[in-house]
């Protein structure tokens, strides 16, 4: 007897061999051979004779294919590295056994570094594998200048400025490296890099806390021609105007000749905050 009805994977080959193995018997099939065995590649029926000095004897059995599972993990490819890759195979049939590189039989599985990983699927007893290589891609280092803490002055702006990726999204939906900041608060920015990356940075922005400006009180000069010696304090860069009445209008204290009543102004401007004030005089 060649036994039950078989079947073989596509592209494989299977023995077909009678149980009874006759001694100095003929084999006759129905290919033609004359051995004790063949090797069957396509599907079929096959028939065998096998005449000894006592009988002769045959039989027939079917054989089908089966087909190898799809298992398809796709191109290589790589993920982020703040982030995790699901790989899983692309149109997967019902009824496959699933056997990944780690020992594990789920339809798909989650990576968080870099490899070689491969997925072997099992459609009864045909196996078929895939292996993809993953790299894991750095992160853009995402920084707001000029500083995580910044002061900015009422009633001006600040410049602030994103590095580190390709394209920013800022908090108040601005796109692009560079904003201007006018007023209090959070700060944050998105970057993205060419690969689509994504890290974020973040900022802070109060007001400026600008020194008390004082310009000394205001005074009288018995008669016109006279000189007088004006004092500002309260930062490190003085401006008083009108200037044409002072010998130095850049000086924290510089001397006033008038011949008539004359109200000066000083901005002054305390590099620690890079605010500025006004004061009369």
């Amino acid at each position: 007897t060649l036994g039950p009805d078989t079947a073989f994977c596509v592209g494989a080959t299977v023995t077909l061999r009678p149980s009874l193995q006759a001694s100095g018997g003929q084999y006759l099939w129905s290919t033609g051979a004359t051995g004790a065995a063949i090797d069957v590649r396509t599907t079929g029926k096959y028939w065998v004779q096998v005449k000894s000095s006592c009988a002769l004897l045959s039989d027939t059995v079917m054989v089908t294919s089966k087909e190898f599972p799809v298992v398809d993990l796709g191109r290589d490819t790589g993920f982020c590295g703040n982030a995790n890759l699901v790989l899983q195979p692309r149109n997967a049939a019902p009824g496959v056994e699933w056997n990944w590189s780690n020992g594990s039989t789920a339809t798909s599985l989650t990576i968080s570094k870099g490899g070689s990983y491969w997925l072997e699927g099992n459609l009864n007893g045909c196996r078929k594998r895939d292996t993809v290589t993953i790299d894991m891609w750095p992160i853009p280092q995402v920084k707001i200048q000029p500083k995580t803490f910044f002061s900015i002055c009422r009633g001006s702006k600040i410049s602030v400025l994103a590095s580190g990726a390709t394209n920013y999204v800022w908090n108040n939906g601005s796109q692009g490296a560079g904003i201007s900041v006018a007023d209090t608060g959070w700060l944050s920015v998105q970057g993205i890099d060419a690969r689509g990356c994504r890290a974020k940075d973040s900022a802070y922005v109060r007001w400026a806390q600008p020194a008390p400006v004082f310009a000394g009180p205001d005074t009288a000069m018995c008669a016109p021609g006279g000189r007088y010696t004006l004092a500002a304090s309260g930062g490190n860069k003085y401006l008083w105007s009108p200037a044409n009445y002072l010998n130095d209008p850049t000086s924290a204290t510089p001397t006033a000749s008038i011949t008539k009543t004359t109200t000066f102004t000083v901005t002054v401007v305390d590099d620690s905050t890079g605010c500025n004030r006004g004061k009369q005089d």
